[in-house]
């Protein structure tokens, strides 16, 4: 459950914690990599999201030293929340299992 995004390994299962601790979360969690022009971006959808997207946003950025870095000090990583019901989540074919962590980056274009 680590990656690479920016200039960071960050880990799936930091931001699940702290979305819970911080925020209540108890709903499932899926990350999702893109390429947003010159930088990054982590893309962190939400299930049944217990505060607004930039409450929870900021929770991340606040307790997560290394994601806050990243994002506002660097600027080499875009931060987005976004609340959806559970069916818009990914899943593995076949076993309905959560796709944790989809990188949906070109090749080549992670630094």
């Amino acid at each position: 459950d680590v990656f690479r995004i920016g200039s960071e390994f960050l880990n799936y299962r930091k931001m699940v914690h702290i979305l819970a601790d911080h925020c209540g979360h108890a709903g499932e969690m899926q990350l999702i990599l893109k390429d947003d022009g010159p930088r990054e971006e982590v893309l962190v959808v939400v299930d049944r999201a217990p505060a607004p997207p930039e409450t929870m946003r900021t929770a991340l950025l606040s307790a997560y030293k290394e994601l806050h870095d990243v994002v506002e000090i660097d600027r080499l990583l875009k931060l987005t929340v976004e609340a959806v019901e559970g069916e818009r989540l990914a899943r593995i074919a076949g076993s309905g299992k959560l796709r944790a962590v989809i990188d949906q980056r070109k090749p080549g274009s992670s630094p």
